[in-house]
């Protein structure tokens, strides 16, 4: 091995003969790359490297020495930030930023006036008044006494106000129909819910299909309950106001980390003790009880939130909005020929053993949630960024051979059931929405999103 300061290391090998002098050839030594570890307050931006997408904060970047670079910052709410940057050969430098926000107000008046607010879960005192908002999405919740709490989710723009009146309706006014029920709506924690069902469509993959395995059977299911599912995948953020010292962790100088990620290295029992807690964050009835370190459902089932049972994470990936349905998280056949998710990709080349060639969708590891459109049913990432946990034990062969009516798969397991594609996957196998896998570990591209029931 050859080492210099400012350089990188040069490993080779050479074979030795006795009595004989031996000349290798000239090798060159390339400048060592400069690093950066770069951090913002608040984490969760979006870096770029003269133009090129770096990951979100805090990130550590390599660049190359003896050249000027620039380094720019995005977040939601947030005023973009630049910074040119020169370095020498294997030079190492800390960064670090405090981003400005951008403020909006909205003036708010609610009926009855005595109201109460959340802005995006967090208790803000009077409903009625003047709200500085930073320029992102929020989610205000309404409540009173005896009337039917509201929620609204709201943009401001910068430097502008906006008007928004909120009439809160008694309790007891509506009926228990599906009609009665909006179509969307948001948690407590500010996750957009859409309402899905009742329906009947088609589960599994016929024999015919390339790359269909063997435990994905056809089968009609027939869903009777209306249930709703969040359109995006749970960040790091919304994570951590239940667990505070949680860490997605990184990969190979990556990470995954980010307010915005969609939070990974969650067991499947940690994902349902958040549910719990979110639903006694909206005095919903907790959907899961702890036995024995375990969380099962309750008897009979509430309307707290849950992970989604398989059959309605398939019908909002494949049926919802489809005339037929849908193979692959984009329109056509495999590979995809437009960036339309976050696969295994030509950006993570260096992390990946498998790429699909010539696909670069710019995030090597997991991409901010909602970064990609939404599908013709309004969800997000139902394919690709990370795969989800599901509520269903799995089990090789589901379904009944007839009509299965509600399915929520058997009522015990080792494993449970794991859907749709992450950002590791690169085969036509694991990119079809019919791709069924399952585990009980934490993994670093496994999340989950959360559901409901509507009534």
């Amino acid at each position: 091995t050859l080492r210099k300061k400012g350089f990188s290391p040069v490993d080779f090998d050479i074979e030795v003969t006795p009595g004989k002098i031996l000349t290798p050839e000239t090798i060159t030594l390339s400048p060592a790359p400069a690093t950066v570890f770069l951090k913002t307050s608040p984490a969760g931006a979006a870096a770029t490297v003269d133009g090129v997408f770096a990951g979100t904060t805090p990130v550590t970047l390599s660049l190359s020495p003896g050249k000027q670079h620039e380094i720019s910052l995005k977040l939601s709410g947030h005023e973009s930030r630049k910074s040119l940057l020169t370095l020498e050969a294997g030079a190492s430098r800390e960064l670090s930023f405090t981003l400005t926000p951008e403020y909006g107000i909205i003036f708010l008046t609610t009926e009855p006036a005595n109201a109460t607010l959340l802005v995006d879960g967090r208790p803000h005192g009077q409903a009625t008044g003047r709200l500085r908002l930073t320029a992102a999405p929020h989610t205000l919740t309404v409540q009173a006494r005896g009337y039917q709490t509201a929620r609204r989710t709201v943009t401001p723009v910068k430097a502008r106000s906006r008007q928004l009146n909120i009439t809160l309706k008694p309790v007891g006014t509506s009926s228990r129909s599906v009609g009665s029920t909006p179509k969307k709506t948001a948690s407590a924690a500010g996750q957009p819910l859409i309402r899905l069902g009742p329906d009947v469509f088609t589960m599994g993959a016929s024999r015919r299909e390339p790359g269909r395995r063997a435990n994905e059977q056809l089968r009609q299911v027939k869903i009777t309950r209306p249930f709703y599912l969040a359109a995006r995948e749970v960040t790091n953020a919304e994570y951590r106001r239940f667990k505070p010292g949680h860490r997605s962790g990184m990969v190979k100088g990556k990470t995954l980390d980010g307010n915005n990620q969609p939070v990974v290295m969650v067991s499947w029992e940690d994902a349902a003790r958040y549910c719990n807690w979110l639903s006694r964050q909206e005095g919903l009835s907790p959907f899961y009880r702890e036995e024995h370190g375990t969380m099962v459902p309750v008897t009979p089932a509430t309307n707290g939130y849950r992970l989604p049972f398989e059959a309605e994470w398939s019908y909002a990936a494949r049926a919802a909005g489809h005339k037929t349905p849908a193979r692959y998280p984009w329109e056509g056949s495999f590979p995809p020929t437009a960036v339309s998710g976050n696969y295994g990709d030509e950006s993570g080349r260096s992390i990946l053993s498998l790429v699909i060639r010539n696909y670069n969708d710019g995030y090597p590891v997991t991409a901010p949630v909602a970064s990609f459109p939404a599908n013709k049913a309004g969800f997000y990432d139902l394919g690709g960024n990370v795969s989800e946990w599901c509520h269903d034990f799995y089990t090789p062969r589901p379904g009944t051979g007839r009509l299965d009516i509600d399915p929520t798969g058997p009522a015990t397991g080792s494993h449970h059931v794991i859907r749709g594609s992450s950002w590791r996957d690169s085969t036509i196998s694991e990119l079809r929405f019919s791709y069924r896998s399952y585990g009980r570990q934490p993994k670093n591209d496994v999340g989950f999103r959360l559901a409901r029931y509507a009534r």
